[in-house]
């Protein structure tokens, strides 16, 4: 029996020996695949910290921002109860300058009130107003009849006037060469003239029918 079952298990040996080399095979292979595992898992770790040392990196960053935003927002409100002290102050200070306009055409048209008394009282007769109001509500004929008659003569005058610069003395041109040192031609002369003093003469006339043209006698 002994004899027999050692048989037995001579034969089971080779078989038994196979199934341990695979065995082993199989082991050396799962040793294998760990170490590879181990070796991901390794990796994983590494790219694990560095993605945490990039997010604590970034969490500083984002505190710093925040800390810049708060300071911006600060000088911001700063700023804008700086710009409403602006505007107040801006506000005032407008309806002051309307409050000093409105004194000032009110002296205005005292002083020329007082002007008109004035001529009044030593001629008899009533100065031109100074009021601008006036002198865009009504043309020039109304205002001084008497007067309108002999502002006809500024056109006669600025004649005379360039008579004298083109015949009086050394010469308008030889004049404006020496005052600043070039002189206008007389071709220049004429033309410019020409054409300035029909325009004056048609204004000075216009002046007296068209109410918006009544500054223009009483700045000549």
């Amino acid at each position: 029996q002994t004899t027999t079952d050692l048989a037995q298990i001579t034969t089971e040996l080779p078989q038994t020996t196979t199934d341990l080399a695979q065995t082993t095979t199989e082991l050396a292979q799962t040793t294998t695949e760990l170490a590879q595992t181990t070796t991901e898992l390794d990796q994983i770790t590494t790219e694990l910290d560095q993605t945490t040392t990039e997010l604590a990196q970034i969490t500083t960053e984002l505190d710093q921002a925040t800390t810049e935003l708060a300071r911006i927002t600060a000088e911001l409100a700063q700023t804008t109860t700086e710009l409403d002290q602006i505007t107040t102050e801006l506000d005032q200070t407008t309806i002051d300058l309307a409050q000093n306009t409105t004194d000032l055409d009110q002296n205005t048209n005292d002083l020329s009130q007082i002007i008109i008394d004035l001529d009044l009282a030593t001629t008899g007769r009533a100065a031109i107003p100074c009021d601008r109001k006036l002198l865009r509500t009504r043309p020039m004929r109304e205002l001084r009849p008497d007067l309108s008659r002999w502002l006809l003569l500024l056109p006669l005058a600025y004649l005379l006037h360039l008579v004298e610069e083109w015949w009086g003395g050394e010469g308008f041109v030889a004049w404006t060469a020496r005052a600043f040192g070039q002189p206008v031609s007389d071709r220049r002369f004429l033309i410019l003239n020409a054409i300035v003093w029909p325009l004056f003469c048609a204004l000075t006339v216009l002046a007296f029918r068209k109410r918006s043209l009544a500054w223009f006698p009483t700045t000549w």
